[in-house]
């Protein structure tokens, strides 16, 4: 030790039993060194390392963090959480006469509906799904949403009549009018939205001097002769009606 060096400083100082001390803060170069910033096979960092018979230290097993592998756990199924409801129609039949009507409707709110039909002269549909009987027979109509295709079967069981005096107008027959008078003609089965179109063989002697939404249509007679009228009633059924001026 040399002068004025004290024995717990001095690295090269001899220890009182013969030996020399240790000298601190020196690593010997043949010692196997364990990193302090690792964690041990067991998950405690105390724990020391496992080592061959040679005394080399084994590597130790990689802790894995359960969260890896999965940037987002949050964005893990709640399986506690409902599933959306099948995309579906309030009606997949329905069963109509002439000129009633029935609003088809999809329960995906927010999502907008696409409505057609297959049979337009039968049974039409608007892009709000409000479905309109037209005359008898079967039409399907087509909703679209969200990539998915939905079917509602329509029937309409009737069709658009006239009638004159209580009764169901006949093709064959001829219906007499006096000059300056008018036939009346009871219309069911249209459809309110729907506006009636009217023609007059001859307007010089017979026309139909009501409004298009009416169902009670007046037929005037102005001077004597034949004339044939037609009702388009739904904009597809026609109805002729044969009259007589006298």
């Amino acid at each position: 030790m040399q002068p004025g060096t004290d024995a717990s400083t001095d690295p090269f100082a001899t220890d009182p039993t013969g030996g020399n001390i240790e000298p601190t803060g020196i690593t010997d170069p043949n010692e196997t060194q364990i990193p302090t910033d690792f964690t041990y096979n067991t998950g405690d960092p105390t724990t020391p390392p496992e080592t061959t018979p040679s005394g080399e230290v084994n590597p130790p097993s990689p802790v894995i963090n359960p969260t890896e592998g999965n940037s987002n756990p949050s964005a893990q199924t709640d399986p506690s959480e409902p599933s959306a409801p099948a995309i579906k129609l309030n009606k997949t039949s329905l069963s109509l006469k002439a000129g009633q009507t029935f609003k088809l409707t999809v329960n995906s709110q927010g999502v907008k509906a696409q409505f057609k039909s297959s049979k337009t002269k039968t049974a039409s549909v608007n892009s709000s799904g409000v479905v309109t009987a037209l005359k008898k027979g079967s039409s399907d109509i087509i909703v679209t949403v969200s990539g998915k295709t939905l079917t509602c079967k329509v029937k309409v069981t009737s069709n658009p009549t006239a009638k004159i005096k209580k009764k169901a107008v006949k093709s064959s027959k001829v219906y007499k009018i006096e000059k300056g008078k008018k036939l009346t003609v009871k219309i069911t089965g249209k459809a309110k939205a729907i506006n009636n179109v009217y023609k007059s063989s001859k307007k010089k002697i017979a026309k139909v001097i009501s409004k298009k939404k009416a169902t009670t249509v007046k037929i005037k007679g102005y001077k004597k002769g034949k004339a044939t009228i037609t009702l388009k009633i739904n904009k597809v059924k026609k109805i002729k009606i044969k009259v007589k001026v006298v």
